[in-house]
């Protein structure tokens, strides 16, 4: 069984001490905050068998032996995706911007810093969803790339995982329900010689740039580089819901007695529900580990629900907010639901499959 490891413990910061990087890398990505991260079982990349057969089941007499049969598998290859961002400061900007306070210079620092991880986070989160690595070989293949058909008369098929609800047109959107685990979907980290997902190097000395007549310039100043080395991996093609094809601007209407569009609450119904049936079937989790993610303006509907009723819509009962780890979450019949702000809307239409 490989070793799942939260994300924060999975910092190295050399010389120099950033304690914050970890907590704000998990307070600008649900998903950084939820999922496992495993480290890769083949280098930079991760290996895993998936079953697309069931072993044969065969009534025999008491005194007949059993044919053997085998089960059929398929190989699942997942990448992993370098981000790097740097910071460079003078000595005399610092001094200028802060004077020489120590606390308002580490406080300045920080803030700058946080725009760093934010970018390399912001670009991870849209690789998780949308990259493509045949495309780009730089980039790892996201799961909106994997779950990109409609095939519902297949199980165990990516697009069997699919549910169309119904939209057309440019302005397309998702909704994503995640089942994090070992044995479900998680993060993977390079196996090399630190084994940390995220690295800061810090150097404190003359920082060199080039000026705008050419001239290479030196200035006493400080540089931080941060790298980090990044995928996401599916061991059962069962974890990963995607609700597709929803038509965002339907959905302004939504309270309205006229509504015709979807059922967003019936649809995250189904989607839960498909995983529960699975769990019964070998899908290895509990629905405290599904995780739903939506853009932030479907989220202010289920959030419009609880706080003040909806026109003449009925709040589900499944429907409730609750406390996990001192934080307020929407709830859905045990699965919290967070924002996702990376989920486009702006999605091509997923058709069914030819």
């Amino acid at each position: 069984m490989a070793i799942e490891t939260p994300i924060e413990n999975l910092v190295s910061v050399t010389n120099g001490t950033n304690k914050y990087v970890a907590e704000y890398l998990s307070q600008l990505s649900p998903i950084i905050e939820h999922a496992p991260a495993i480290k890769c079982n083949n280098g930079d990349m991760h290996k895993s068998d998936e079953e697309t057969s069931l072993a044969e089941a065969h009534r025999i007499r008491l005194n007949e032996g059993t044919p053997i049969s085998t089960i059929s598998t398929r190989e699942v290859v997942s990448s992993t995706a370098m981000y790097s961002s740097a910071y460079q400061i003078a000595n005399k900007v610092l001094k200028r911007q802060c004077g020489s306070n120590a606390e308002g210079q580490a406080a300045y620092l920080s803030r700058k810093h946080k725009g760093n991880l934010k970018s390399i986070t912001t670009k991870y989160e849209k690789d998780i969803l949308y990259g493509n690595n045949l495309n780009d070989p730089l980039q790892f293949m996201g799961l909106h790339n994997i779950y990109n058909y409609i095939e519902s008369g297949v199980p165990g098929s990516p697009g069997c995982q699919v549910i169309d609800a119904g939209g057309t047109g440019d302005d397309l959107t998702s909704i994503d329900l995640c089942l994090w685990g070992p044995e479900g979907m998680h993060l993977i980290y390079p196996d090399n010689e630190t084994s940390q997902a995220i690295t800061t190097e810090y150097d404190k000395g003359n920082q060199s740039y080039v000026d705008d007549k050419g001239k290479t310039r030196l200035l006493a100043g400080q540089s931080w580089i941060w790298d980090c080395q990044l995928g996401i991996h599916v061991e059962d093609v069962r974890a990963f819901v995607r609700i597709a094809n929803i038509k965002k601007s339907v959905l302004e209407n939504y309270a309205a007695s006229d509504y015709t569009g979807p059922n967003l609450v019936d649809l995250i119904r189904k989607a839960q529900l498909k995983m529960s049936i699975d769990m019964q079937r070998g899908l290895s989790g509990d629905t405290g580990q599904i995780k739903i993610y939506m853009p932030g303006d479907i989220y202010d509907i289920f959030d419009s629900m609880l706080t003040n009723g909806f026109g003449n819509i009925r709040i589900p009962a499944g429907l409730t907010r609750k406390e996990i780890a001192g934080k307020e979450v929407i709830d859905w019949r045990g699965s919290g639901i967070f924002i996702n702000d990376a989920i486009a809307d702006a999605e091509d239409r997923v058709e069914i499959a030819a």
